[in-house]
């Protein structure tokens, strides 16, 4: 049994950091990732940094150690379209001078990235495109909810909303694609 508890909860993680470090919000019920509140665009600036640079640390990961080549195609997209993503990120922050801030969700990315890291580093190699896979499903999924619920309509900017809006429809392709693959590995 392939175990990915860390990663796969990793937004689920952040999402409660946000919704309980700001002192605004409360998780809904019925949503993971909907919460209350505002988040200054200077910490959504920085939490979309922190997710893009962890997509990229694991895609170059995944290119390196995974069997199918589809997976790999995959792991390598994520680069280039986080990498993409990063750039465009630190220009809009760079342009309307937001000052990416550090906040208790950001912090929450990092250390779970890291264990996530450490968890696929531990996979028999037999195993590592499939446990990729689910990985990329599951926080995809996450991300989505995250960006929907809680980053875009907290974004003030309204040049920030649309850059978020576009990044939400990226993650929805993301996934599609993760799902697809997910089931031709099965």
């Amino acid at each position: 049994m392939v175990k990915f508890t860390l990663f796969n909860n990793f937004v689920f993680g952040v999402v409660l950091s946000l919704g309980f470090s700001f002192g605004r919000g409360t998780l809904a019920s019925a949503e993971v990732g909907r919460t209350a509140g505002t988040i200054p665009d200077t910490q959504i600036v920085k939490i979309l940094m922190k997710i893009d640079d962890g997509e990229i640390e694991m895609g170059k990961f995944a290119v390196k150690l995974a069997q199918n080549q589809e997976v790999k195609d995959f792991a390598k997209m994520m680069v280039d379209q986080h990498e993409t993503n990063m750039k465009a990120t630190k220009e809009f922050a760079k342009t309307n001078r937001i000052k990416p801030e550090d906040s208790r969700a950001a912090e929450v990315l990092d250390d779970e990235a890291e264990r996530a890291e450490k968890d696929l580093k531990r996979q028999d190699k037999s195993m590592f495109d499939r446990a990729y896979i689910k990985n990329q499903v599951a926080m995809h999924e996450k991300a989505l909810a995250t960006l929907r619920y809680t980053l875009i309509p907290s974004a003030q900017h309204s040049d920030f909303k649309a850059h978020l809006e576009k990044v939400a429809s990226h993650v929805a392709e993301h996934l599609d694609h993760a799902k697809a693959l997910q089931t031709k590995l099965q």
